[in-house]
């Protein structure tokens, strides 16, 4: 087994003894049998149909950081492909930088708490079809600094303002 896929396997049966409820009930075993099966190189491979992809949580006075996604017409956490020679932690910070144009260090504390199956329709404008990321979800904690311009729209959100499926995050504010 190789590296990336070694890493994916081992952050999904970690994360699954973990006690935040927002995993309970979670089917680990669907996630991890697919793992299995995907090519270490296309986990790395945007063109590929199932390819591994990383979300940044990142909480300032009780507020959420979210983008507005410019394709789907959504607010999203910042997130996107993990590169070939990244590991998914990586990716969420490189890509929270990006995307909101706030820097964490890459020294900075990445807690893995979720790691989801996301659909992702077809993107004519991409030349991507239709796919599925295995989306690694990351609480970032620390102060980020303003590195530059934001790729999007960001905005920071209450829980009674955030979209429901993000809403089972927001217990993850007690930790620091």
């Amino acid at each position: 087994m190789t590296k990336l896929k070694s890493y994916a396997l081992n952050a999904l049966a970690r994360l699954a003894k973990q006690n935040y409820p927002h995993l309970l009930g979670k089917d680990w075993k669907s996630l991890q049998d697919q793992l299995k099966v995907a090519a270490d190189h296309s986990l790395a491979d945007r063109k590929s149909t199932l390819h591994l992809s990383a979300s940044a949580l990142y909480f300032s006075n009780q507020e959420l950081c979210f983008i507005h996604h410019p394709y789907l017409h959504q607010s999203l956490l910042p997130a996107g492909h993990v590169e070939p020679g990244e590991f998914p932690g990586q990716t969420a910070i490189r890509e929270f930088g990006e995307e909101t144009g706030l820097q964490f260090t890459p020294t900075c504390r990445q807690i893995l708490v979720d790691i989801n199956q996301i659909s992702i329709p077809a993107n004519p404008v991409k030349d991507e079809g239709s796919h599925y990321h295995i989306d690694f979800r990351y609480l970032l904690t620390g102060h980020p600094v303003e590195a530059g311009p934001a790729e999007l729209a960001v905005k920071f959100l209450t829980y009674d303002q955030a979209p429901a499926e993000f809403q089972v995050y927001y217990p993850l504010l007690a930790i620091k």
